[in-house]
């Protein structure tokens, strides 16, 4: 048996949480880099504007505000997957757009083809996440969605703690 000493940190769950989530979004994004997406009714990638690793043109972060929602459907390019992110070329009002997106910027990943969605926003840097972030259920409403912040937050009582 090994035991703790009091200098060894206690296991980041949390960050373990958010290391899993975004790797799934890496391999579905990579099988979509490869296959592409469904036509109809596409995935959803909602991200953090704030994040300054973000890349996108000016007059379209000025129009979106703190958050923006890709749509990978119809008319979308050149999926570059990263270590930390991703690059798309996505068509905004006719006009092609070269976007990054950091990982660690991503709010929420949606698959409406499976109703899949994954909530990933359990950053502890509260001051980088914006507060009108739409909840899952804009989307569509689904029994499948995985919202990991409910997980975290609810602390599990063991039979020992009910005395």
């Amino acid at each position: 048996m090994t035991t703790q000493s009091p200098t060894q940190a206690a296991i980041d769950y949390g960050q373990l949480m958010q290391l899993a989530i975004f790797e799934v979004i890496k391999q579905a994004l990579t099988i979509i880099g490869k296959e592409g997406a469904p036509r109809n009714p596409g995935v959803y990638i909602s991200f953090n504007l704030c994040d300054p690793n973000v890349v996108i043109s000016s007059h379209l972060k000025s129009a979106a505000g703190k958050e923006l929602t890709l749509v990978l459907e119809n008319w979308f390019e050149e999926i570059k997957i990263e270590d930390n992110g991703f690059w798309v070329t996505l068509n905004f009002q006719d006009t092609p757009e070269r976007i990054y997106v950091p990982f660690s910027s991503i709010l929420k990943f949606f698959d409406r083809a499976t109703s899949f969605g994954i909530e990933a926003n359990i950053n502890p840097d509260k001051e980088k996440m914006p507060s009108n972030t739409r909840e899952l259920d804009d989307y569509q409403d689904s029994d499948k969605v995985v919202g990991l912040d409910r997980f975290r937050k609810n602390k599990i009582n063991s039979p020992s703690s009910d005395s």
